[in-house]
């Protein structure tokens, strides 16, 4: 009983080893060794299954932001509602911009487009 003690003490820090006999060195040393291991592979285990949970549940926090992101545009645009035009959100992907220079053009024609358009929202607001 007074080994668990030890052991017991010894997990929380307590290092007092006067007077250990050769079995309580010995259990000191095993204890010494094997508790770091455990409480790593606790917080090893922990950390996984933090990291699973929040992965699980990306792909729904990401499509919850995006509606939040088309639903704050929506009630900034409200004053183009009465203009009876249609309007629509681009998205543009990353990979859909190829390095040839005639794709090139065309990405800065359309800026230039939204440039004005822009500006001749711009100038109706004020």
């Amino acid at each position: 009983m007074n080994s668990l003690g030890v052991t017991y003490k010894l997990s929380f820090g307590d290092f007092g080893t006067d007077g250990y006999g050769a079995e309580q060195w010995a259990l000191f040393t095993i204890t010494s060794i094997f508790i770091p291991l455990v409480m790593f592979n606790l917080i090893i285990a922990i950390m996984g299954d933090t990291y699973g949970r929040v992965k699980e549940e990306s792909v729904m926090v990401d499509l919850k932001e995006q509606a939040n992101l088309v639903m704050e545009i929506e009630s900034l645009m409200t004053w183009k509602r009465e203009s009876g035009s249609e309007t629509y959100i681009t998205i543009a992907y990353e990979d859909s911009i190829y390095d040839d220079g005639q794709a090139q053009q065309d990405i800065d024609k359309r800026n230039g487009a939204l440039y004005e358009n822009v500006s001749k929202m711009c100038s109706q607001l004020s």
